[in-house]
């Protein structure tokens, strides 16, 4: 429904208006034909990047009308008071914070288990900064063993999987050895037997054998020591790995063991795995403290987002929907990067671009004079290119290669060079000189191919007589000699007779000129003294008149939409750039008339430029006086003739 809504004409185009916090909640039922901005690019805009991460919730670098729209209805759900929007800064107050919402609840719980009444962006920071130190320290405590857990330092989990390794066996060994003590006769029975020995003979035998494996760690001994160098050859890898990782550092080099001293080194090795098997049930607690702080983690992350919105969302609207920043006079568009100073303007419609290609390809319907530029700042060690909107003043000395200076939003500077051109009108006071400029550019151009041609002339002429052997010189020296008496009189004649056509042509050329000059000099003296300056008038008129007519057209149809459409915005409005806002676009240099009465050489300098100017009047009347009565005597002289 259209009739709830304000209309303003803003850039030629009526508008809504978003200036309440009932427009903005509307906003979803506002027709997206009415909508100024269709989506918008994520990156490369003059609004922190973050914000508008967190529009873009199908992360494909574009906020579409959808997103917000969704952005709209969660802010009126979590907020009490949409009015928080329209003011700057990015302060939220925990009374705005709609506490009958579940979201809005947990929100601002938070804030209050902080002791605060309002929250900024920084508070969120800190809280998460607190939360990830808290879940570090509860891991550091699961996985890092202390001191007393680590009886044999570093290498304690090494010697842990030595001992492991063989510790089923060793065990083993140790029962045989109290069995045979027990019982007489059962050594024979508990040791090795030749028939297994026998059985596994007939094959290939290597110390991996899995049937020898399965065979005793070693000959039973009623003493109950074990004998490192009479062991089963499948475990003897392992018994040296335990010999070097456990026994040499708790009995030095020893070649045999007791029970006992396998007792010592069950019990040197008790704490560590009494640790290890209670990581598993720490590690669960670790889990179960980690989805607590990941739960409150979210909360955080959702009250910094709605910090980030309460900042800049309505700035984006005014951006998105009704375009007031930039036909404003608050602030400069989300899509304006910066200021270009070249020629004595600044020019405060620049925007960066991707490919330039593109932009140039669509820019040319934008019917702008634009420069576009490639931008490097040494210091920061960053580049970019910017296209910049000239909107005021000449384009006398702004060509492919002049350099100029442009200035970020942030201030730093970047050494700029023009690198492509997009010629219309700038306005109207420039159309009128446009003709005769591009006079002048012909005839300079032509004045210079000519030049060129006669010189190259000369240097072939040059290089040709060069080339000349010496003796063809002296051949052609002595015929000419002979000739010289001869062909003098016939040259002269030729001479004069050549001249006189010469003569003959421009005499005609001036006459015709002169004719001409004269008609228009006794036309202009016979009109009345109120009627010469309408004819000068008519006569610039006639000349400037149909260029300054279709730069006032162009210049009614400047249009911004088809730069940010190549900029990645999905335009759905034109944006015109009226001839007096275009003037607000670009500032011209304002130069005081300065007088230094004290400062002799100025002045001096100020009289001969006085003097220069009278000079060259005097020699324009002579010129002109000479004209017309050259003009005036061969008219009489083809009258009479």
């Amino acid at each position: 429904m259209t009739e709830q809504w304000r209309y303003s004409l803003i850039g030629g185009m009526p508008r809504v208006k978003i200036e309440t916090a009932d427009e903005i909640q509307c906003l979803p039922k506002l027709d997206p034909k009415l909508w100024t901005v269709l989506s918008c690019p994520v990156n490369g805009l003059e609004l922190e990047e973050q914000s508008l991460s967190l529009l873009d919730s199908n992360k494909d670098g574009a906020i579409h009308i959808n997103e917000i729209i969704d952005t709209v209805k969660y802010l009126s759900r979590v907020l009490n008071d949409l009015n928080i929007l329209l003011d700057e800064g990015d302060e939220l107050p925990i009374s705005v914070i709609n506490r009958e919402d579940a979201d809005g609840a947990k929100m601002a719980a938070v804030i209050e288990s902080k002791g605060l009444d309002k929250f900024v962006a920084a508070d969120a920071d800190a809280i998460l900064a607190e939360i990830d130190a808290e879940l570090k320290a509860k891991v550091d405590d699961a996985t890092s063993p202390t001191a007393e857990n680590l009886p044999f330092g570093d290498s304690t989990e090494a010697a842990n999987k030595a001992i492991e390794a063989l510790e089923s066996k060793v065990d083993d060994f140790f029962a045989r050895c109290s069995v045979a003590r027990y019982a007489d006769n059962a050594v024979e029975t508990l040791d090795v037997k030749v028939s297994d020995i026998e059985a596994i003979a007939s094959g290939i035998l290597s110390e991996e054998c899995d049937a020898l494996s399965k065979m005793p760690l070693a000959r039973v001994d009623e003493n109950s020591t074990l004998n490192f160098n009479n062991v089963n050859p499948a475990w003897r890898k392992r018994i040296e790995t335990l010999r070097s990782e456990v026994l040499q550092p708790m009995f030095g080099d020893i070649t045999k063991m007791t029970n006992e001293q396998w007792q010592q080194v069950k019990c040197r090795i008790a704490p560590y795995r009494t640790w290890l098997s209670g990581k598993e049930q720490v590690a669960q607690t670790v889990i179960e403290s980690e989805k607590e702080l990941t739960e409150r983690k979210a909360v955080i992350l959702e009250l910094r987002k709605l910090v980030i919105l309460r900042r800049d969302f309505y700035r984006l609207l005014c951006n998105y929907v009704t375009f007031t920043d930039f036909y404003g006079n608050k602030r400069d568009a989300i899509f304006q990067a910066g200021e270009l100073f070249i020629d004595q303007r600044c020019c405060r419609l620049c925007m960066k671009i991707g490919d330039i290609a593109t932009s140039i390809d669509q820019a040319r319907h934008s019917g702008m004079f634009l420069i576009y530029c490639h931008c490097e700042s040494k210091t920061l060690g960053k580049s970019m290119n910017i296209v910049a909107a000239l909107t005021a003043g000449s384009i006398r000395n702004i060509r492919v290669g002049t350099n100029a200076l442009f200035f970020d939003r942030a201030g730093n500077d970047y050494d700029a060079k023009v690198i492509h051109i997009i010629d219309n009108p700038i306005s109207i006071r420039q159309a009128f000189y446009t003709p005769y400029r591009k006079f002048v550019e012909f005839i300079e151009n032509q004045v210079a191919k000519i030049a060129s041609s006669k010189e190259q002339k000369v240097l072939d002429e040059a290089s040709s007589k060069i080339d000349t052997s010496a003796e063809n010189i002296q051949k052609a020296s002595e015929v000419a000699d002979k000739q010289k008496s001869e062909e003098s009189n016939k040259k002269q004649i030729f001479d004069i007779a050549k001249f006189c056509g010469i003569f003959a042509a421009i005499g005609l050329a001036i006459g015709s000129i002169g004719g001409f000059l004269t008609s228009a000099l006794y036309g202009f003296i016979a009109l009345k003294w109120w009627q010469m300056p309408i004819a000068i008038a008519g006569l610039l008129l006639l000349i400037s008149g149909p260029s300054m007519i279709l730069a006032w057209l162009k210049l009614r149809k400047r249009n911004l939409s088809p730069l940010l459409n190549a900029n990645g915005w999905a335009m759905n409005t034109a944006q015109i750039i009226s001839i007096l806002f275009g003037n607000t676009l670009t500032k011209t240099a304002d130069i005081p008339k300065i007088k230094i009465p004290n400062l002799k050489l100025n002045e001096g300098i100020a009289k001969k430029k006085g003097k220069g100017k009278w000079i060259w009047l005097i020699i324009c009347i002579i010129v002109l006086v000479l004209g017309v009565m050259i003009s005036w005597w061969i008219t009489l002289i083809n009258l009479f003739n």
